[in-house]
């Protein structure tokens, strides 16, 4: 079968950073037999996404525990636990932000912060992370949105897909999509104002650069 990053190989930008991120994933104890729905290759957005959060935080005391948790996590529900996901994505983000140690706070009796981290200025912050319950609607639109996604990356193309999508619970909107970005050519907009667009546009980033939400323009 191969390593996991293997396997999506084909959906990914072949960079060491992007194996390095899979490769987080794959690693995490406990999912060495996670065989998701619709198979690896079409869950490729979320290793990149849970693997730079691992990836991020991998060199603080006590993550371990937190990414056992989210192993098993992902195994029973096929994603993490949003707070489990979110205390790491704090701790990454303050790796990033220059935070050089110390770890997680113990769990005691009494309510405490999260993370102790210290800056090489000898700044010392106890962080709290907190996360935002989602909406069980938002978790609807997330899925679907990624589901479509998903099924748009699977044709080889030589131009980039950018869509645009009010409401992805829309039955007829998803599908008027996947119909037109079989023909649709590079340099072509396609769209249903005030519902969806979909524009195919050439080229012109590295292979290594991955784009995410709110870089593009926005949609007329």
């Amino acid at each position: 079968m191969g390593t996991w990053y293997e396997r999506v190989s084909g959906r990914v930008p072949d960079a060491p950073i992007v194996r390095d991120l899979v490769e987080s994933v794959e690693r995490v104890p406990g999912l060495d037999g996670w065989s998701p729905q619709h198979g690896l290759e079409n869950h490729w957005t979320e290793l990149i996404r849970w693997g730079f959060v691992l990836w991020m935080s991998r060199s603080l005391a006590g993550a371990d525990a937190l990414q056992r948790a989210l192993g098993a996590e992902i195994v029973a529900s096929g994603r993490p636990a949003p707070d489990t996901f979110a205390e790491l994505s704090g701790a990454g983000l303050c790796v990033g932000l220059g935070a050089v140690a110390d770890g997680r706070i113990p769990r005691g009796n009494s309510k405490t912060a999260d993370w102790r981290m210290v800056w090489p200025v000898d700044a010392c912050i106890d962080v709290e992370v907190t996360v935002a319950r989602r909406k069980e609607q938002h978790v609807e639109r997330q899925a679907l949105a990624t589901d479509l996604a998903n099924t748009l990356f699977q044709a080889d193309r030589d131009f980039d897909l950018v869509v645009d999508l009010v409401n992805p619970t829309i039955p007829e909107d998803r599908d008027a999509i996947l119909a037109v970005a079989k023909t649709i050519t590079s340099g072509q907009d396609v769209g249903s104002p005030g519902r969806w667009q979909l524009r195919a546009s050439a080229i012109t980033r590295e292979p290594t650069v991955l784009l995410t939400g709110g870089q593009e323009p926005r949609p007329t």
